[in-house]
């Protein structure tokens, strides 16, 4: 039987993508969505992650029908872009419930089952702002650096159940997260004149990113992977160098560096 593979936010970009290339390589593939989505050439479950019922709801749906999950991508997320200082808590509150608890709830639930296999590999799609504070974008950032932590963490509790852990962290991938984002953008505010120039150097990198398919042949290969490691990541070349940079140089010139290229 082929390895049964739960990937969320599976209704567009880096998840239908990812989802869609797995089926066609012959796994059995549920992706998730928070409305109901028909037409996919996988299966398909109404699934909202800030939802517990509905997480529990999901997975029990898959083993009943599949009878075990051996793959579970966690790619479901929210973007948010603002000066943090006029970001209303609200909105953080949805983007740390969509970003870090909705993973968190789905993999206790999929553990149990995965501990009883004795197998499975958990992939926490993250980002590269999960490695680096990037101007106007603090909520979303320390949600991917909690993934980032959790995973670290996770894998040394679950590697004696035979089961791995780790994080891929996309650069800029060309998906429709502009249009959903989740942006602070007022016209009377001090930031206004530094966060409406970055905004639109974030939005172009966006455009002229990676296409999806690049990160869904990763995970391919990560899915494949016999024994895989902590962190994996994703993007264009100058993307990756930026986090070796981080790595290597005194943080007020990585900073610095930044700073110029945002135009902050």
């Amino acid at each position: 039987m082929s390895q049964v593979i739960l990937i969320t936010g599976a209704s567009s970009g880096i998840g239908q993508a990812t989802a869609t290339y797995l089926h066609q390589q012959g796994f059995t593939v549920y992706g998730t969505s928070r409305r109901k989505i028909d037409g996919m050439p996988f299966r398909m479950i109404q699934m909202d992650i800030t939802d517990d019922a509905a997480i529990a709801k999901g997975v029990q749906e898959i083993i009943e029908q599949a009878g075990k999950i051996d793959v579970l991508v966690n790619n479901a997320g929210l973007g948010t872009a603002g000066a943090l200082e006029e970001t209303p808590l609200a909105d953080i509150r949805n983007v740390f419930d969509t970003n870090v608890l909705g993973v968190v709830k789905l993999i206790q639930e999929v553990l149990p089952v995965m501990r009883q296999q004795k197998s499975g590999k958990i992939i926490n799609i993250s980002s590269i702002g999960g490695m680096m504070g990037l101007p106007y974008r603090a909520t979303y950032c320390s949600s991917k650096f909690a993934i980032e932590g959790l995973t670290e963490a996770l894998r040394m509790e679950v590697a004696n159940f035979g089961i791995q852990v780790c994080s891929l962290l996309p650069g800029d991938v060309n998906t429709a997260i502009n249009d959903h984002r989740l942006t602070v953008d007022k016209n009377d505010s001090v930031y206004q004149d530094s966060f409406e120039r970055t905004h639109q150097i974030m939005n172009d990198d966006v455009v002229q990113g990676i296409p999806p398919e690049a990160v869904a042949r990763k995970v391919f290969r990560l899915v494949k992977k016999k024994k895989i490691g902590g962190k994996y990541l994703v993007g264009k070349p100058l993307q990756k160098l930026t986090v070796f940079l981080k790595r290597r140089l005194p943080n007020s010139i990585f900073e610095w560096i930044i700073k110029v290229y945002y135009k902050v």
